[in-house]
C-alpha cells in the first residue's frame, strides 16, 4: 500500500497515486474529443480522494487524542480537585473563625486601654502585664488571620484552575466522542464498509459517559457534606480553645462571657452537623450521632448553672474534646465513601470506556489507516500548554493553618464504621434526575405553545399589514 494510503475493506483508495490507468488522459487528444464517461470518472476521483483526505485528517484527530490519555487525565483531575476542596474548605472555616478572633482580641485590646479600666488594673498592678499579654495574642492573631487569608485566595485561584482543567478535557471527550461518530459516518460512505460494529461501540461509550451522572451527583452531594462537617470541625476547635481560657481565670464576669463565646461555636458546629444529615437523607451516621451532640448540649448547660466551677468546666471540656474526635472521624468517614466508593465507581467506569475505545480503534483501523509517523505525537496542543499555565500555581506549606481545626496531627480512631450499601449512597439521586427530566418535558412543552401562539400572532400582524399598510407591530 502505498504512503497515506486508505482501504476501506475490499475497496481502494491511494492519494498522490492514479485510482485507475482509464482516468488517464492523453494529452494528444483535443479537450473536446475527451469522452464524458472519462471526464465523470475523473471528477468522481477528484472526489473520493478529498473525502480521503478529510477522514486521514480526522483519525490523525483521534490519534493526537488517543496519545494524550484524556480519560485517565480527567480521572486523576477529579482526585486532585477533590483534595483542593479539603483545603479550601478547611481554610475558608479557619479563617472565618480567626476574623472573629481578630476582633475579639482587638475589643480586649481597646478594652485594657480604656481609661476606667486602665485605672483599675494600674490600682492592682497588673496593667502592664494584661496590656502586653493583651497585645501578644492579638499581634498572633492578626498574624495567622494574615497568613490564612493569603493562602485561601491562592487556594481559590487554584481550585478554580482545577475546574477549568476538568471542563478543558471533558470538552476533549466530547471532541473524541464527536470526531468518533463523524468517522464512522464517512466510512459508511464507502462501498463495502461496514460500521454496524464501530456504530454500536460509540452508543455503549456515550451510554457510559451518561451513567456517570449519577456518580457525578453522588460525588457533589458528599463533598457538600464533608464542607458542612468540616466547618463543625473548625467550629468546635476554636470553641475549645475559648473554653480553656476559662480555667486560666477567677474573674467570673470573664469566665462567663468567654463561656457565651465558646458555647456559639459550639452550637453553630451542631447546627452544622444536624444541616448535613438532612442534606445527606436517610443515612445514620456513625459519629457525632444525636447522643453525642446531646452530651455536649447537656455539658454547656450544667457549666453555665456554675460558672465558677473549673471541676465542670473541665468535665464540660472533657466532652467537648470526644465530640470533637468523632467529627474528625466523622470527616475521614465521608472521605473514605468518596475515595473508596463514589471515586472506585468513577474508575471502573472511566476502566470501561477505555476498553470500549479500544475495541473501537481496532474496528476503525479494520476501515482506514494513515501513516502515523508522519504525526509528533510528544508536541503539546493548545490545549495542554493552557492546562500547563492554569497547574503553574501553588500552595505554600500550610499545614500549620490545617492542624488549627484538628485534634491533633493523628487526628483519627484506629478504625472506622463500615461503609454504606450502594443504594443508601446514591439514596434520591434517580429520583431528582426523573423530576428533573419532567421539568424539562414541562418547560420544553411551554416554549413550543409559547412559540404557537407567537407564531399566531405573527400571521394576523402579516394580514393586517396587507389590508391597512400600517408598520408591524411585533
Amino acid at each position: 500500500m502505498p504512503k497515506y494510503a486508505l482501504h476501506f475493506g475490499p475497496f481502494f483508495i491511494a492519494m498522490g497515486a492514479n485510482a485507475s490507468d482509464d482516468s488517464k488522459v492523453d494529452n494528444d487528444v483535443p479537450l473536446t474529443t475527451i469522452s464524458p464517461e472519462v471526464s465523470n470518472r475523473a471528477a468522481t476521483s477528484n472526489k473520493e480522494t478529498g473525502k480521503v483526505g478529510e477522514i486521514q485528517s480526522i483519525l490523525k484527530e483521534l490519534y493526537i487524542l488517543k496519545s494524550k490519555e484524556i480519560y485517565g487525565r480527567y480521572y486523576k483531575g477529579l482526585v486532585e480537585s477533590d483534595e483542593t476542596k479539603y483545603a479550601l474548605d478547611q481554610l475558608e472555616a479557619t479563617t472565618k473563625e480567626l476574623r472573629k478572633q481578630c476582633d475579639n482580641e482587638r475589643k480586649d485590646l481597646e478594652g485594657i486601654h480604656h481609661h476606667s479600666y486602665k485605672t483599675v488594673l494600674q490600682q492592682q498592678g497588673v496593667w502592664e502585664k494584661k496590656k502586653d499579654e493583651a497585645e501578644k495574642w492579638y499581634k498572633e492573631s492578626i498574624n495567622n488571620f494574615n497568613k490564612s487569608e493569603k493562602e485561601l485566595d491562592k487556594c481559590r485561584i487554584q481550585y478554580q484552575n482545577e475546574i477549568r482543567i476538568l471542563e478543558i478535557l471533558n470538552n476533549k471527550i466530547e471532541r473524541k466522542l464527536a470526531l468518533s461518530e463523524k468517522a464512522n459516518i464517512e466510512f459508511a460512505r464507502f462501498p463495502g464498509s461496514d460500521v454496524r460494529k464501530a456504530s454500536k461501540l460509540i452508543n455503549d461509550i456515550r451510554t457510559e459517559i451518561d451513567n456517570q451522572k449519577p456518580i457525578h451527583l453522588a460525588r457533589n452531594k458528599w463533598l457538600n457534606g464533608r464542607t458542612m462537617i468540616i466547618y463543625s470541625q473548625t467550629q468546635i476547635a476554636f470553641g475549645i480553645k475559648k473554653w480553656k481560657n476559662i480555667i486560666n481565670s477567677s474573674d467570673e464576669t470573664t469566665r462567663y462571657f468567654t463561656g457565651v463565646e465558646a458555647r456559639n461555636n459550639l452550637v453553630a458546629a451542631c447546627q452544622n452537623i444536624h444541616s448535613c444529615q438532612k442534606y445527606i437523607g436517610k443515612v445514620e451516621f456513625p459519629y457525632a450521632d444525636k447522643d453525642s451532640l446531646g452530651k455536649m448540649e447537656k455539658g454547656l448547660n450544667k457549666y453555665f448553672e456554675d460558672v465558677n466551677s473549673d471541676k465542670v468546666a473541665k468535665e464540660s471540656q472533657k466532652i467537648f474534646e470526644e465530640v470533637h474526635l468523632e467529627v474528625s472521624d466523622l470527616i475521614f468517614w465521608f472521605q473514605k465513601i468518596i475515595d473508596e466508593t463514589i471515586m472506585n465507581d468513577m474508575k471502573n467506569s472511566e476502566d470501561k470506556i477505555a476498553k470500549l475505545e479500544a475495541e473501537l480503534e481496532v474496528e476503525r483501523n479494520s476501515s482506514g489507516s494513515f501513516n502515523e509517523k508522519e504525526i509528533d505525537v510528544g508536541k503539546k496542543q493548545d490545549w495542554e500548554i493552557e492546562i500547563d499555565n492554569l497547574k503553574s500555581g501553588y500552595l505554600s506549606n500550610i499545614d500549620d493553618l490545617l492542624l488549627m481545626p484538628k485534634p491533633g496531627p493523628n487526628n483519627k480512631s484506629s478504625e472506622l464504621a463500615t461503609f454504606l450499601k450502594k443504594e443508601d449512597l446514591m439514596n434520591n439521586l434517580q429520583r431528582k434526575l426523573d423530576e428533573y427530566e419532567s421539568k424539562k418535558m414541562i418547560s420544553e412543552k411551554k416554549m413550543q405553545i409559547d412559540l404557537n401562539k407567537q407564531d399566531i400572532r405573527f400571521e394576523k400582524e402579516l394580514r393586517l399589514r396587507k389590508k391597512t399598510k400600517k408598520s408591524y407591530k411585533f
